[in-house]
């Protein structure tokens, strides 16, 4: 990683990263300065904030308020930079099972926001990688993420159920999540780590298991509203801070810009 100065004048002018200058270049994940001379008392930059996508940035508003969003054309946000040791969704190129769990997805929720605010939490969980063993547990089973999948595929490895290892695109971790999923893949003469089995499987739990997330799904009108409730009424991680909230929307509002718009919803 890099360390960056405490200053955001000092930030902006360390060196590091890329400077942007197009609104259109802007990436989730991206820092964002305010510069207003007025106010800056000949400072270059007197505040710095994160972009989280759809033309919004999360910043610290002081003691008394803490991390709030804010407009990105609310005036004073004028310099922008990437710096290089974030990840960002868009550099990552996609899974090859990417468009077929949207579809799946799309197919049960029909609504983009819904579907869009669902994979983004699946790729904050498992990398949207239907062979995804927990990395914590990797050391302790004594597998990678093939070797786990290839011993629970022949029988070797009979303790899928119940190690509690979370595995697959929801991370599924729960005994009773996990011996479900076990039984929708053997009922479907298909490996534990295929993609649209673990899809069309997450679209049976909301319908039986899950039916309010789903309404939510079904009717939200944003990305993040739709993200916020997955996120705190499905996956329920331990971190549910503010800057989890807005990277996992973060995410969402990428699969939504690419697959809303290139698809029209999924075709």
């Amino acid at each position: 990683g890099y360390s960056l100065p405490h200053t955001a004048t000092g930030q902006w002018k360390s060196g590091l990263g890329t400077r942007i200058y197009s609104i259109s270049e802007l990436q989730p994940g991206d820092l964002v300065f305010f510069c207003d001379p007025s106010r800056s008392n000949g400072k270059a930059c007197s505040h710095a904030g994160i972009y989280i996508g759809g033309g919004e940035v999360i910043h610290a508003s002081g003691t008394m308020v803490g991390v709030i969003r804010s407009a990105l054309n609310d005036g004073g946000w004028t310099h922008w930079l990437k710096i290089p040791y974030i990840t960002y969704y868009s550099d990552t190129p996609p899974t090859a099972d990417e468009a077929k769990i949207w579809d799946i997805l799309y197919a049960e929720i029909g609504n983009p926001y819904g579907v869009a605010g669902l994979m983004g939490n699946l790729f904050a969980e498992s990398g949207l990688r239907s062979n995804n063993l927990q990395d914590t547990y990797e050391a302790s089973l004594g597998y990678s993420d093939a070797a786990y999948t290839q011993a629970v595929d022949d029988g070797s490895y009979p303790g899928f159920s119940t190690d509690l290892a979370g595995y697959g695109l929801a991370q599924w971790t729960t005994v009773d999540r996990k011996t479900g999923l076990f039984a929708f893949a053997t009922e479907r003469g298909c490996s534990i780590a295929d993609a649209e089995m673990q899809a069309e499987f997450l679209c049976e739990e909301l319908r039986t298991k899950f039916p309010g997330v789903l309404f939510v799904l079904q009717n939200a009108t944003s990305v993040r509203e739709a993200s916020d409730y997955v996120l705190f009424h499905f996956e329920s991680p331990a971190n549910q801070s503010e800057a989890v909230q807005a990277q996992r929307a973060a995410f969402g509002s990428t699969y939504y810009e690419h697959y809303a718009d290139e698809m029209g919803g999924g075709k």
